[in-house]
């Protein structure tokens, strides 16, 4: 229909990361800026999280794992902004079994947990904002450069031919070294 076999599914060329853009049509309006009625950070942690859940199963529906415990796990990274704070998420999915705590109180702690590591809540710029009727001169202050450094190095990290590869002779060699440290 539109170039793809849908019994393939639709694959993401690039679903190491992806973008919450973090917009409330209530909040922003022509004159109130995000700062005016900020969302709290956990908020915006939730959704990330969220976001990045539903993206590794996904991913592992799409390869054809519908429930259990994964042979290799899977990681998305998301960057969530509302334009003014911006929060970094990597989610790690071991285990497509999600309890129900509804229906049963007991837990298994040996089965495998899925891991979200954030590191959030960095404003990129200070604004100062004019009167109403001179918005054009709003002008940006102190710009964070490691939110740029972090932005970047997330849209960097999962590109194809950017990681180093470890020359297959190598390899008995390193695992000598740090059995070596380890003991």
């Amino acid at each position: 229909m539109y170039g793809w076999n849908i019994s393939q599914g639709r694959r993401y060329a690039f679903p190491h990361i992806f973008t919450v853009n973090f917009s409330l049509p209530n909040v922003w309006s022509d004159y109130l800026e995000p700062e005016a009625d900020p969302v709290i950070p956990e908020h915006r942690y939730a959704i990330a999280i969220m976001n990045c859940f539903a993206s590794a199963v996904a991913q592992a529906r799409s390869m054809g794992i519908n429930e259990g415990i994964l042979d290799k796990p899977l990681c998305v990274q998301c960057v969530c902004s509302d334009g003014v704070y911006f929060d970094f998420v990597t989610f790690q999915l071991n285990n497509m079994d999600v309890p129900d705590y509804q229906l049963s109180r007991k837990l298994d702690h040996t089965a495998p947990k899925n891991f979200a590591w954030i590191d959030g809540n960095y404003r990129l710029f200070k604004k100062i904002i004019p009167t109403k009727h001179m918005m054009r001169n709003t002008k940006y202050r102190d710009i964070n450069m490691s939110v740029f450094d972090r932005l970047s190095s997330y849209y960097l990290c999962g590109l194809t031919n950017t990681s180093f590869n470890i020359n297959e002779s190598l390899i008995p060699e390193l695992n000598t070294i740090n059995n070596q440290i380890q003991e």
